[in-house]
């Protein structure tokens, strides 16, 4: 990812594009893929296939959820209304642990979350919530609490 800004940054002061720069963090929504790497869409997952929801790991990195919905404001907000190289992060600072976010899911839709808390096989780095100061000075907010998108998600799913 980083490359990728130095590349652009790099075309941008050759030929005067204007490059706007959107750094992404963990999303939800109906497309999140429900059986990879995605912690949320793994539990939902197991959530709708009635299974006990299972925590790979201790439970303890820290995330957030950016909805999709507001994921594409934000995103249509940069592109008019961003300052060409100068990166922002598109994220929530909603933060839930995620064991948390596992209990959450499992409430949500009636499942249980299984007591297994294994040794994770890759490491994560422990708190990925971004600093949204500069989305929040465009007028940008996560608007839709992870609790919510959830609720979309199963119900997305289920329909």
């Amino acid at each position: 990812k980083r490359v990728a800004e130095t590349v652009s940054a790099a075309v941008a002061s050759r030929t005067g594009l204007e490059v706007i720069v959107a750094r992404g963090f963990a999303m939800s929504g109906p497309w999140l893929p429900l059986s990879s790497a995605f912690a949320l869409g793994n539990f939902v997952h197991d959530a709708l296939e009635g299974r006990e929801i299972h925590v790979t790991g201790d439970g303890s990195p820290v995330r957030s959820y950016l909805y999709a919905g507001d994921v594409a404001t934000w995103l249509w907000t940069l592109l008019v209304r961003g300052r060409p190289g100068e990166p922002v992060n598109v994220g929530s600072e909603e933060s839930i642990r995620i064991d948390d976010l596992a209990s959450l899911v499992a409430s949500r839709s009636g499942g249980h979350v299984k007591e297994a808390l294994a040794r994770a096989t890759v490491r994560t780095p422990d708190f990925f919530v971004p600093d949204t100061t500069r989305a929040r000075a465009l007028g940008l907010r996560a608007r839709v609490p992870v609790a919510t998108a959830i609720d979309r998600m199963l119900h997305w799913h289920r329909a």
